[in-house]
């Protein structure tokens, strides 16, 4: 998908919606994505998948895990 190849045409929320994640779970996976783009990628190349690995994984994690409305700042 990052690479706008137009062959992934999977259901991501479907697919992910059984495994019970947290917002650790995301975390780290950013994380491993990041030290793999890096290691892989040009500076401007990583650059350009982190931003888009940031926002589904944002998106995914909205979508996936419920917002908690009882706790207050």
């Amino acid at each position: 998908m990052a690479l706008l190849t137009g062959e992934y045409h999977g259901r991501p929320m479907q697919a992910h919606a059984h495994l019970a994640l947290t917002t650790a779970h995301f975390a780290r996976w950013l994380a491993i994505f990041e030290r793999t783009a890096r290691a892989h990628f040009s500076e401007a190349g990583a650059e350009y998948l982190l931003e888009k690995a940031r926002r589904i994984a944002r998106s995914l994690e909205m979508g996936l895990i419920p917002l908690d409305l009882t706790k207050r700042a």
